[in-house]
């Protein structure tokens, strides 16, 4: 189910996101929201300090197909890493700053919901190419400039479904 609105049914000011089931940065009472901040805070923490290294060491290596993938992988996992600094803030009652505010709302909406996406399309080409390799082994590999245009391609259409709505003030939903 997607689904995207920028006026929420309930009245309040916050943006209720359904790319990955709903998300309301409306706190809630509990040990619960305590305990999932702790954690988001953490895996924040951990996805920077991971991602930095590996964008790190990647960039000091031969620049061919696979190293570049690694690291626009690591990149778009650090981009993940920060955006999960948002839902864990409003577990933790720090909401204040973006509460009710449709432009970093709708920007971490589109934020997260590209990242995922490019995530999961990134392992795909690097799945697709090894196989290849291993199949075939000397029917050569697809050319980094090949390989980069599809995923800029997709990073295009990515973007297009997710401001097309936005910028002629459109909603769209899929309920299957």
């Amino acid at each position: 189910s997607l689904s995207l609105s920028l006026s929420p049914p309930d009245g309040n000011k916050h943006l209720i996101l359904g790319m990955a089931g709903f998300i309301n940065a409306a706190p809630q009472a509990g040990p619960v929201p305590l305990i999932l901040g702790i954690i988001s805070i953490a895996c924040c923490v951990i996805g920077i300090l991971g991602n930095t290294l590996a964008i790190y060491h990647f960039c000091r290596k031969k620049k061919d197909g696979p190293t570049i993938m690694y690291t626009c992988i690591s990149a778009n996992d650090l981009m993940l890493s920060i955006t999960i600094l948002f839902p864990a803030l409003s577990y933790l009652d720090y909401h204040a700053i973006w509460s009710g505010n449709l432009v970093i709302c709708g920007s971490w909406s589109i934020f997260w919901g590209i990242g995922n996406a490019m995530s999961i399309f990134y392992v795909l080409v690097l799945s697709v190419t090894r196989t290849k390799a291993l199949v075939l082994p000397f029917g050569g590999t697809p050319s980094t400039a090949s390989i980069m245009v599809a995923v800029l391609l997709y990073l295009a259409l990515q973007l297009t479904q997710a401001l097309v709505p936005l910028l002629f003030e459109q909603s769209y939903t899929y309920d299957p």
